[in-house]
């Protein structure tokens, strides 16, 4: 038994054809929004641990190395940064460590996208031999 075209079962039927294509594209988007996103991420989190591995090179580990007033500020920008991207927050002692850290960082960050690792402060092997 056929359907009557009538206007209603005709605008219905172009409705449900409209519809799949559409939610395809906005689900899309919202995946490649997301992938983005977890690459600014990513990328914010590498300045950061930058920022707190500045002042390493010095060379008197013994000596106290004193930050300058824009490095102070640089350096809670990161900590605030690494501790809003952080599954676990820092606590508030944790907080004032990383601000005073001179050592080369070894952290593991996992991103929707997969682990990152990251070692800040100690030049590669491959780059150390180059020169």
């Amino acid at each position: 038994m056929e359907i009557p075209l009538t206007r209603n079962n005709l605008l219905n039927a172009w409705l449900h054809a409209l519809a799949i294509p559409i939610a395809i594209l906005i689900n899309g988007n919202l995946i490649t929004s997301s992938i983005e996103s977890s690459k600014l991420d990513s990328e914010y989190v590498k300045m950061a641990l930058t920022i707190l591995n500045s002042g390493n090179n010095q060379e008197d580990e013994a000596v106290p190395y004193e930050f300058t007033d824009e490095q102070k500020a640089l350096r809670k920008w990161a900590v605030r940064l690494l501790n809003s991207k952080s599954p676990e927050k820092f606590t508030l002692d944790e907080q004032k460590a990383l601000l005073k850290v001179r050592y080369p960082l070894k952290i593991k960050w996992v991103s929707p996208m997969g682990p990152l690792n990251f070692e800040i402060g100690q030049p590669s092997k491959s780059s150390a031999n180059s020169h």
